[in-house]
This record gives structure tokens, C-alpha cells and sequence, in this order.
């Protein structure tokens, strides 16, 4: 029998015969480690190519070209991509081989590799030859425990074909000596084959996931406390933790934590990991077709993949939502099932009136994440930079630094925006706003780098600022900048650090900001914890006009603005505050919305309030009138009888 069909009989096993045991692994055949000219790896002790290891059951240039983690998108979303988290507005396939190598090394570690990392320009700036090409990881994403420290070491020497190597770094296949890696030839069979079982290969997990998105504690019933930054954009940008213990029972100072008996993400608790909403849009057991070519008048389609065929080209290009915050595969928006794809929420929402009206104008996540309860970005200033080269953060949700365990994090609830649904309708949904401020080149709009800032700031030597920058900013006159210091808070200040971004060849600097929307979708609580109290919507402190403060100052003086390309409205205000911060006050009538109980108009309510009034005044008048004549014409005195 073909080791196609033996693993596909266990895969089918896996899929439809219910979730493995977290310890148990998918039965994989012996694999081949083949180095990049199909030799075996111990051959020279060559470094390994998952290409062409993986490539004898797996059509991997199919897998490489259909996944848009390989390709980050289209030209056009390549070209368009800023992340404001690291400043990094790298375009892959444009840049120079120098650039790529640079941009590999740097900020490489997220991203899976293969595509323009395997196919670098050779426009002799960098030899690639030497250092190798960066193919797709297969083992970043399918390995139980893949060594991603290890990984980032080579990337950042700019080894690149020793990449797929060092992620293998704690099994027993491999060995490190020094910078150089050994493969350890006694587990290795005649054939130069190693045991499937000795890799423990498996379909991704959520831990796998977390290497480049959010969150995940390493090891369940285990305190953890979140270390915020960059590393983990998805919880940073929304507070999201995907995890199954109490939040009660975490090492985070969570405010009024002994009474959160709920899991971070009930989901996470049932079990699910990521791949079961965002799964491969050919698996079998998945079958998802896009709306545009979706056959209008089926309801299930009922022609799908051999399972051969599934494992010899499966898709990469993974199930996604419609989200604010992703630029990338918008083709693919809407391809992954949604809450009521699961879930029979008109089953179970007797107690809500009018419930078909409810679920048509927001979200289920407007309820089920009543609150997020990590540290969450509100501001990201790329204007300056701080002692450590990166940038200016505030976060909401804490109260001091939010690295220091004894900070006290009182999470946030997230703001509700109108945003545009696929079908052009518009639904109410959590989002968080973060401002973010950088400079750009006035002469072509280009963002300045972050290289370049560094050099107007530091000189040479990260960490010490130059002098005129701390004459200028140093308040206290104690010769260093530190805290409230390091803003740009006044023309001088800006005038100065302009000048400085000048001397590094930058034509009238600018200051810009934006407004980033961040959907909130994952840490959703138990049906117990959802918001159930009408009030919080239809009272006179109602959520969807609560404030919801957007800087905590203007670097420049500049008022960020929401991008063009936004999903979601600012139906609203931006207001400054006595304190020079920034807020966002919501007016939901903006976007024709009418909240009952809540509204800058009063009026009509009003009306309604006195009517009702006005209606038991005169039912009570009414029917005093009548007890009154009624016991009257009983205590009466009887007529006389005029004859």
C-alpha cells in the first residue's frame, strides 16, 4: 500500500474520528531529509531542504505558491503594506538583494519563508549563494516544539539555508557545535530515511500559530505572565489571549481577578485550535468555497477532494474573516464560518427582544467580548525613538508599565464602530483604536525608516541621544530624557528633531498620524459572562457613545486621521482633552443609527417619557374619579320622595 494512502487513512482518522489527545501524534511515514540538489543531508552534512524532502508526497511548489503567508498578498497589498508595530515598510519582490537580505535578517521571523525569500534578485548587492535561499518552513508550522529561538539566530546571521535546519533544533535529528549544525546519523535508517514518530509531525496547533500572531501560554493549568510587544501583534493590538485556563488562576495582576472564573477565550477551553475556523479551503473536511463562485442555488456542495489528492496539494491559502485590520488576501475575506455557522443563536437568546433585529445590526462578538484584560496598544509614536531604538508605546488597560508584574491591568471594553459586511450592509462591531505617528519625506510621501530615524536621534551609539536633541527636550535640565520628556509636545521640540531628520538627507519632514482599527474577535467569554444588561446599549451611558480615548498626546500637534481603505466608520467627534490627549466621542445618529434609551437628541425620548407620564396621570385620574363617584353614590343619602 502507498504511504499516500497510510497517511491519508490516518489523516481521515484524525479529521473525522474526532481531535487527537494533545500528546498523541499523526502516524507519519519515514521521511527523507534531502539537501537543496535532492542528496541526502548526511551526504556533506548539507543543510536541509524542506522543498525537496517534502516534495516525494507533497506537491510543495503548489503548497509554496498557493498561501498568501508565503507571498504576503498581491504586488498591489505588498506594495500598500505598513506594520506600524516595527515601522516596517519593506515591499518584497521590489526591493534590491541587499534590502531582502536586510530585511530577512531583521524582521524575517515572521515571515514562513519560500516565495521572493527562495527567489532573491541577482543584481549583485548581497551573495545569496553563500548564504542560501530562505525556502517555506513546513516545520515551523507542523513540528510539536519547533525551535524558533534557533531559528531566529540563523536568520539573523543570515544563514538562510540553515533556517529549516535549526527549527528541528530540539529533536534528536540534529545537533548544534558552536554556530555550526551536525545531523546526528544514528537515527537515521539506511535509506537516509528518519522515523515519522521521532518528529512527531502533526496538523498545525495554536501554539504554532502564536510564534508570529498572538498570544498562547506555553503549557496549560500553568500561571504565565504576557510580556507585551511586537512578538505577539495580535494580542497588542486587541488584547486578545487565546487560552483555556481562568483568568483567575493567571500570573496577571488582573483587576478584580478572584471573581473571573472565565476562561481567556471560551473557545480555546472547548479545544479548538486555530486551523479548525481558519482551515485549508480544499480540505475535504473543511470544503469552503468562496462566495463569488459558490453555486447560488446549492446549500452544501457536495464535490470535494479525494483525500489522496488533498494531501498531495493542499492549500495553504487558509480560511479568513472579513476583519479591519488585514490587507492581505482580501479575495479570501468571508471564506471562514463565522459564529452562526456554528452556533443556533435563535435557540438560545430567548431572553433578548427583538432578536432578529439585534443580530442584524451587530456582531455576536458586541456581547461575547464584553472586555479584553491584557495590555493593549493606544498609541505607537514612530516620531521618536526610545532608549532601547524602538518606539514610543502607551497602552490602555494598565496603570504603569505593563513589563512589571505588579502593574495592575484593568483591561479595556472595546469601542463599537459601524463596519461594512461583504454583502454592503453595516453591523456594529468591537474594535480597538491605535494611534500611531511617523515621519515621512515631504518631497515623495515615503515613510522615514527606521534606520534613519535612529541615525538622527543616536548618531552612532543607540542609546544616547544627540545634543541638541536633549537640549531641547530635557525639562528637568538632569541631562537625560526619560518618560513625559520624550514627546514632541511643542513647534521647538518638532523643529529640532525635523531639523536633525535633515543632516540624514530627509526633504521637509512631516508628521503624520492615523487611526488604526483592530477588529476584536478572539477572547470570547461563556454565554454566562456575555453582556446581557440592556442598559449597557439602550441607557443613558450607553457603550455605543462612551468615549474612547485614541492618544494620550499629539506628537506635532498632528490630529490623526483613519485610512481611506478603513472598514469601519468614526461616526463621531475627535475631541481633544484639557490634557492634550485625544478622544474619540461616538455619535451612533451619524451613522443612521438609532439607539432606543440613547441619543444626543433627547428630545423624542423625552416626548415618549411624558407620554407615558401623562398616559398613568390620566389612568389614575380616570379611575380615581370613578371609585370616587362609585362609593359616593353608595354613602349617598337617599331622596326625599317629592310627593
Amino acid at each position: 500500500m502507498r504511504t499516500t494512502t497510510i497517511a491519508g487513512v490516518l489523516v481521515l482518522a484524525s479529521l473525522f474520528g474526532g481531535r487527537l489527545p494533545a500528546q498523541d501524534i499523526l502516524a507519519h511515514p519515514d521521511i527523507p531529509l534531502l539537501n537543496a540538489q535532492g542528496e541526502s543531508v548526511l551526504t556533506r552534512n548539507a543543510p536541509l531542504s524542506l522543498k525537496e524532502s517534502c516534495n516525494g508526497c507533497h506537491d510543495t511548489a503548489y503548497i509554496a505558491s498557493h498561501s498568501y503567508h508565503v507571498s504576503l498578498g498581491t504586488p498591489e497589498e505588498r506594495a500598500a503594506r505598513f506594520d506600524p508595530l516595527t515601522l516596517d515598510t519593506f515591499r518584497p519582490g521590489r526591493g534590491t538583494a541587499a534590502e531582502l537580505a536586510t530585511w530577512l535578517r531583521t524582521r524575517g521571523a515572521r515571515h514562513v519563508g519560500g516565495g521572493f525569500a527562495a527567489s532573491p534578485p541577482k543584481d549583485g548587492t548581497f551573495d545569496f549563494a553563500a548564504a542560501g535561499a530562505t525556502e517555506m518552513n513546513c516545520l515551523l508550522c507542523h513540528l510539536p516544539r519547533p525551535d524558533d529561538e534557533a531559528r531566529r539566530r540563523e536568520l539573523a546571521a543570515g544563514r538562510f539555508a540553515w533556517v529549516s535546519t535549526a527549527t528541528l533544533g530540539k529533536t534528536p535529528v540534529v545537533t548544534r557545535k558552536g554556530e555550526d549544525w551536525s545531523w546526528n546519523r544514528e537515527v537515521f535508517d539506511e535509506k537516509g530515511q528518519v522515523k515519522g514518530e521521532l518528529l512527531g509531525l502533526r496538523t498545525p496547533r495554536a501554539s504554532n500559530c502564536a510564534i508570529c500572531h498572538g498570544f498562547v501560554p506555553p503549557k496549560r493549568n500553568e500561571p504565565f505572565f504576557l510580556r507585551p510587544g511586537a512578538s505577539h501583534p495580535e494580542t497588542e493590538t486587541t488584547g486578545s489571549i487565546f487560552a483555556a485556563d481562568r483568568i483567575r488562576e493567571s500570573g496577571m495582576n488582573v483587576a478584580g481577578k478572584d471573581d473571573l472564573r472565565r476562561p481567556w477565550d471560551v473557545h480555546a477551553e472547548r479545544l479548538l485550535e486555530c486551523s479548525d475556523c481558519h482551515g485549508s479551503l480544499n480540505d475535504p473536511a473543511y470544503d469552503a468555497e468562496l462566495p463569488p463562485t459558490e453555486p447560488k442555488h446549492l446549500a452544501v456542495e457536495p464535490r470535494r477532494l479525494d483525500l489522496r489528492e488533498f494531501l498531495r496539494t493542499p492549500s495553504h491559502d487558509f480560511a479568513k474573516g472579513h476583519v479591519s485590520q488585514s490587507q492581505v488576501a482580501r479575495r479570501l475575506d468571508g471564506s471562514m464560518r463565522r459564529c452562526e455557522d456554528c452556533h443556533a443563536a435563535e435557540k438560545t437568546h430567548a431572553f433578548l427582544p427583538y432578536r432578529d433585529r439585534h443580530f442584524t445590526s451587530m456582531q455576536c462578538e458586541a456581547c461575547h467580548i464584553p472586555k479584553e484584560y491584557a495590555p493593549t496598544r493606544q498609541q505607537t509614536d514612530w516620531t521618536l525613538l526610545g532608549p532601547d531604538g524602538d518606539a514610543l508605546v502607551v497602552y490602555r488597560g494598565v496603570s504603569g508599565d505593563p513589563s512589571d508584574p505588579r502593574t495592575l491591568v484593568r483591561g479595556y471594553t472595546p469601542t463599537l464602530l459601524p463596519r461594512k459586511e461583504l454583502d454592503g450592509t453595516r453591523r456594529l462591531t468591537p474594535q480597538n483604536l491605535m494611534s500611531t505617528f511617523f515621519w515621512v519625506d515631504g518631497a515623495h510621501g515615503e515613510k522615514v525608516s527606521r534606520d534613519v530615524l535612529a541615525r538622527a536621534i543616536f548618531g552612532g551609539t543607540e542609546g544616547t541621544y544627540r545634543p541638541a536633541l536633549v537640549e531641547a527636550l530635557d525639562t528637568n535640565g538632569d541631562g537625560r530624557l526619560e518618560g513625559r520628556e520624550l514627546r514632541l509636545d511643542t513647534a521647538k521640540k518638532t523643529a529640532v528633531m525635523a531639523g536633525l531628520l535633515e543632516n540624514e538627507g530627509v526633504k521637509n519632514p512631516m508628521i503624520r498620524g492615523e487611526i488604526l482599527p483592530y477588529g476584536v474577535h478572539h477572547g470570547v467569554a461563556p454565554a454566562r459572562f456575555a453582556t446581557k444588561d440592556c442598559n449597557g446599549c439602550h441607557g443613558v451611558e450607553s457603550r455605543v457613545g462612551r468615549e474612547f480615548q485614541i492618544a494620550a498626546y499629539l506628537p506635532g500637534g498632528v490630529t490623526p486621521h483613519l485610512p481611506e481603505d478603513a472598514l469601519v466608520t468614526l461616526p463621531g467627534r475627535l475631541a481633544p482633552t484639557s490634557d492634550g490627549a485625544l478622544v474619540f466621542q461616538p455619535d451612533p445618529t451619524a451613522a443612521g443609527l438609532r439607539v432606543l434609551g440613547f441619543g444626543t437628541d433627547r428630545l423624542v425620548d423625552r416626548i415618549g417619557q411624558w407620554a407615558v407620564i401623562l398616559v398613568l396621570v390620566g389612568v389614575f385620574f380616570h379611575g380615581g374619579i370613578r371609585i370616587f363617584l362609585h362609593f359616593y353614590s353608595r354613602n349617598a343619602p337617599p331622596k326625599e320622595d317629592a310627593s
